[in-house]
């Protein structure tokens, strides 16, 4: 009868063992096609989301990485000072790339109250790994302006005592180019 027993308690033993085996495994895999498709992906999840501090709205933003690794960043700017500002540059400044300049006439460019502005910034970037699409991209931006007021020199240099600067935050997903 002591065999018996313990024939029994080895049984359940594997059986213990054996169920949570093929539940372990299921889980695994479920979560191995979920990864595979990926559907795990947070990144995907997560919105873009474009700010500055003080009196610039952004509305619109989009980060795309073109066919040569480089990137192009456009945004969409609005004006809520209460006057015209003339725009001297525009850059953007992330852990693995610095982008300067704009794509648009020479600065300074004019910048009317409560109008939106579009910054297109191109060819941003430097080594391959720079715009991989689909990895995020957490971007500082810096936004160097100078009011239209008599004070300040508008031949397109800027008289230190009136550039402004306004700071803010690009979080972005990499996006594809279009075709």
């Amino acid at each position: 009868m002591d065999m018996a027993r313990r024939g029994s308690k080895a049984q359940a033993s594997f059986e213990y063992i054996f169920i949570y085996g093929w539940a372990t495994l299921i889980i695994l895999g479920s979560i191995s096609i979920l990864y595979s498709f990926d559907l795990l992906n947070f990144n995907n999840l997560m919105g873009d989301k474009c700010s500055f501090y003080g009196q610039v709205e952004c509305s619109e933003s989009q980060v795309v990485a073109d066919d040569s690794d480089m990137g192009n960043v456009t945004i969409v700017l609005q004006n809520d000072f209460g006057t015209d500002l003339n725009v001297s540059s525009f850059s953007i400044e992330d852990r693995f790339f610095t982008c300067n300049g704009l794509d648009s006439a020479d600065p300074p460019i004019s910048w009317p109250e409560n109008e939106e502005i579009t910054l297109n910034l191109v060819n941003c970037g430097g080594t391959d790994q720079d715009f991989v699409v689909g990895s995020r991209t957490d971007s500082k931006l810096v936004l160097v302006y100078y009011r239209d007021i008599p004070l300040c020199d508008n031949s397109g240099t800027l008289n230190s005592d009136c550039a402004l600067t306004a700071t803010g935050t690009l979080k972005s997903t990499i996006q594809k180019p279009y075709s």
